[in-house]
């Protein structure tokens, strides 16, 4: 497991022949516990060794090892560790913790304890968040104090200033703000002056326009009614709003969508659509090669893969019912479908959920006969283009129900409302046993370690309450300032949770 061993023991090296081996620079306690993640593969990960762990892993190159401590320290990240996390990854250059971490950094910006931001980071690091679009802020004059703190605190001089302030967003910000902050840094008031005469004479500059924003985008539709309504939700305003709708698409349920930056691809039938949140418009691309409803999709680099689904939306008859097999791959550039695969037991009204390279499909039916659900867990694999059943199974046989990521974590909501973690290094496990009412049609949202469950309706209605279920407490609660702005239609609900531009929010209707 170890390749550090492997090369040792296999390069015709003298420890290849030594009965004894002298591993120096790891701590006695440190090596045990990896000894003994090699022999049971149990990590006994805690906040005190994990970084003393990854370090040790790194330096005998057990990959498996390496994944586990940084998911562990992923999970343990928060605004008062984020920037040393961040920075871990970086010593080690994990990949994953060095991203992800950088990702919470700009998200939390406004949060994060400001010793961090100001002790730890280094002028280049600093260059690298005023780049950031969606570096999270109330205002620019909130980045701009920063900056000018950065500078004061760390003694830098004058050029460094002028370096970084070309990349602070001045014409956004008001004239009495800006005043203030000149007045409060006075030796600086020279160099904030020239670099917003510079910038406002930059009609077409980047730095005129807006930083975005975290918010939930929903997408609404009902069987009985044409096309899609999308509604946003600022998380920093607390306020709906509302997007562009699809005017276009036709009715029905049973659409599926996927979601990379600002683009959100929905299909269904045999019509393919895209709609873009850098410009607020719905465009209609290629059709599908096999007509499909209730089907799983996914995206992985930079194409777009339906799996499976249900032919019964576009017969006439029951009779004419069968489950697609196929796996389409739409190539986004190119505006190109091809068939990929097939499922290994084709299946529709799945929960599904892309990590990495890898799209899993979750339980679902199987047949025309209601209630022939199965519990399978299948994983295509887009690298090498092929659908497998993997070993473990799920508590218990579902269907409709809806899946999210965090990381390598997926978490499925049951229409029954029991939420199953899954991840593929272990079995899936019932965390929340919270029963309710049977649902159909609700969403769900991964942000800030928590599920936002939104929406659904059953056979005694249909709700329009948003409820938050807490990934470190296990409690479930209902959002009682927060509800959907739709008209009870018996909707089928999509969300994601994107970034938005503040321009594009600033002007459109609240809901």
């Amino acid at each position: 497991m170890s390749n550090y061993f492997h090369a040792m023991f296999t390069s015709g090296m003298k420890e290849e022949q030594n009965n004894v081996i002298n591993v120096s620079g790891i701590d006695a306690n440190i090596f045990s516990t990896i000894l003994n993640y090699l022999y049971t593969g149990k990590s006994h990960l805690t906040i005190f060794n994990a970084q003393d762990l990854i370090a040790a892993a790194v330096y005998l190159q057990i990959e498996t090892l390496i994944s586990l401590c940084e998911e562990f320290l992923l999970s343990n990240t928060g605004t008062s560790n984020c920037v040393d996390v961040w920075k871990l990854g970086v010593t080690y250059n994990c990949e994953l913790l060095k991203q992800k971490t950088w990702i919470y950094i700009v998200e939390h910006f406004k949060s994060i304890e400001k010793p961090q931001l100001l002790s730890r980071l280094e002028e280049c690091e600093v260059l690298n968040l005023l780049h950031e679009d969606n570096l999270n802020s109330e205002d620019e004059k909130d980045i701009l104090e920063f900056v000018l703190e950065w500078i004061t605190a760390n003694n830098c001089e004058v050029d460094s200033l002028k370096r970084l302030i070309k990349n602070v967003r001045l014409p956004l910000i008001d004239q009495t703000s800006l005043t203030k902050i000149s007045h409060k840094y006075e030796k600086f008031r020279p160099i904030i002056k020239t670099a917003l005469e510079e910038q406002s004479n930059k009609e077409d500059s980047n730095l005129n326009n807006p930083r975005k924003e975290k918010a939930f985008v929903v997408l609404q539709r009902t069987s009985y009614m044409l096309g899609i309504s999308v509604a946003c939700y600022s998380l920093s305003k607390k306020k709906w709003y509302t997007l562009s709708s699809n005017k276009a698409c036709s009715g029905g349920t049973g659409y599926s969508t996927c979601s990379r930056n600002e683009e959100i691809y929905l299909s269904g039938a045999k019509k393919m659509y895209k709609f873009s949140l850098t410009e607020n418009l719905w465009t209609s691309l290629k059709d599908m090669i096999n007509g499909r409803q209730c089907h799983a999709s996914g995206i992985v680099d930079n194409s777009v893969y339906v799996l499976g689904g249900s032919s019964s939306m576009l017969n006439t008859t029951m009779h004419d019912f069968s489950v697609v097999p196929s796996i389409e791959r739409y190539n986004i550039t190119e505006d190109v479908w091809e068939v990929v695969g097939e499922m290994e037991n084709p299946t529709y009204d799945s929960a599904y959920a892309t990590v990495k390279t890898k799209i899993f499909i979750f339980g679902g039916a199987i047949g025309c006969i209601p209630g022939v659900y199965v519990k399978d867990i299948q994983c295509f694999d887009t690298v090498s283009n092929t659908c497998t059943k993997i070993y473990y199974n799920l508590p218990f046989t579902l269907s409709l129900a809806t899946a999210c990521t965090s990381n390598n974590d997926i978490y499925i909501t049951c229409p029954s409302g029991q939420i199953i973690h899954f991840n593929e290094e272990s079995s899936p496990t019932l965390i929340s046993n919270t029963k309710g009412s049977q649902l159909m049609g609700f969403a769900t949202v991964f942000h800030d370690n928590s599920l936002y469950i939104m929406g659904g309706y059953s056979v005694i209605g249909e709700t329009d309450f948003i409820h938050k279920f807490d990934l470190n407490t296990r409690k479930q609660i209902r959002m009682s300032n927060l509800k959907l702005p739709f008209t009870k239609n018996t909707n089928e609900y999509s969300a994601c949770a994107m970034h938005v531009s503040r321009t594009l929010l600033s002007n459109n209707t609240i809901v």
